[in-house]
């Protein structure tokens, strides 16, 4: 597109695109708000059950389970 300009086109640099992008996205993205937990829900802990009686119930911290979802979420984004 600029090469197609025949006037004069100010040079922007990369670090100012970069900034722009970073300002748009902080402005229009819903990743950036923290939501406190509820205080009904602080030190408590998830029981998984298995279907199958056989296996072992799993308990873990709810601070754990969502952090791990967080994990999930963001290793696709690390891969781009």
């Amino acid at each position: 597109m600029i090469e197609a300009l025949e006037d004069e086109v100010e040079s922007v640099s990369f670090s100012e695109v970069e900034q722009s992008l970073i300002t748009i996205l902080r402005k229009w993205s819903d990743a950036s708000s923290v939501i406190p937990i509820a205080d009904k829900w602080r030190g408590s802990s998830l029981i998984l059950r298995p279907g199958d009686d056989n296996l072992a119930d799993k308990e873990i911290s709810i601070d754990t389970f969502f952090h791990k979802i967080l994990v999930v979420r963001d290793r696709p984004r690390v891969m781009e």
